[in-house]
């Protein structure tokens, strides 16, 4: 597998199991007083971050490598698990759990995953208008907002939020911003459309409309769609629960699920529907 950092012209040529090794402590981190969890929480990582590398290895085979080394694919820098404070149970988890990948119809799944869901994950179909594979469905998740509540407020001027919408073609809206209105949530609460009034008025996904927001002014103002919005003045203040798309895997329930005892298949069977964890070269 070959990897590097978007348009820096290096690639580095490594070996699946290495490159999981250091993106598990770049994607998930367990805390100072975790660390009878931490094995676990780095063993269902583990598997994620191995099956979203098979699932889309050539991501970038137009740039020379299979995978960059940010957000855009997994978060990758060459030994950072051994500048770990749980460097022996990140090794001791990669090792557990060699070759194993969670698989749909036989092939590895695109194992997304997110920060925090809020208490619900949502449907792929419904945060991205895509077909949405099935096991990418919408769940409620107790264990999420009970491990953090992830509670959050931002507030930002219309004239702020115009420029960042005008960063993007979907949701550019011209030389005016009226406002924002919610049309739709999914069943877990989280917003999936909204309309906005201005010189051009589109109907744009909340997916959309976070990424614009997040691009322009820094992810903390915009943490996810699970959220209410609210005019005051010439500001719209934003108030919501978790941080990330919401699909997938919720990193923070992982962890909650961990505390609670379920096991690491339990724990990743809740989030991805119906999938099968196999080996490897195994049958």
């Amino acid at each position: 597998m070959e990897t590097g950092p978007r348009g820096s012209g290096r690639v580095e040529a490594i070996d699946l199991e290495s490159y999981v090794r250091d993106v598990v402590v770049g994607e998930i981190s367990v805390g100072p007083r975790d660390g009878a969890l931490a094995e676990d929480v780095y063993a269902a990582q583990a598997i994620i971050a191995r099956t979203y590398a098979l699932a889309v290895r050539g991501r970038h085979a137009a740039d020379g490598f299979d995978l960059c080394s940010t957000t855009h694919c997994q978060v990758y820098a060459r030994d950072q698990w051994r500048r770990s404070r749980w460097a022996a149970q990140v090794d001791a988890a990669v090792a557990r759990t060699r070759g194993q990948y969670l698989a749909s119809g036989g092939r590895p799944i695109e194992a997304v995953f997110h920060a925090h869901c809020g208490g619900h994950t949502s449907t792929a179909a419904e945060v991205w208008r895509s077909a949405g594979a099935s096991y990418l469905r919408g769940v409620p998740d107790p264990y999420c907002v009970r491990e953090q509540a992830g509670d959050w407020s931002s507030r930002l001027d219309l004239e702020t939020l115009r420029t960042a919408l005008n960063r993007r073609p979907r949701t550019e809206v011209g030389g005016r911003l009226d406002g924002i209105q919610v049309l739709r949530r999914d069943g877990g609460g989280r917003v999936v459309e909204l309309a906005l009034s201005g010189d051009r008025s589109p109907v744009v996904t909340a997916e959309d409309f976070r990424l614009a927001v997040i691009g322009a002014a820094g992810a903390s103002r915009m943490r996810s769609a699970r959220l209410d919005i609210a005019r005051e003045g010439p500001d719209l203040v934003f108030t919501g629960r978790g941080s990330g798309h919401g699909v997938g895997l919720c990193q923070i329930g992982l962890i909650g699920r961990i505390r609670a005892g379920h096991s690491v298949a339990q724990t990743l069977a809740a989030y991805y529907a119906g999938v099968d964890l196999v080996q490897m070269g195994g049958t």
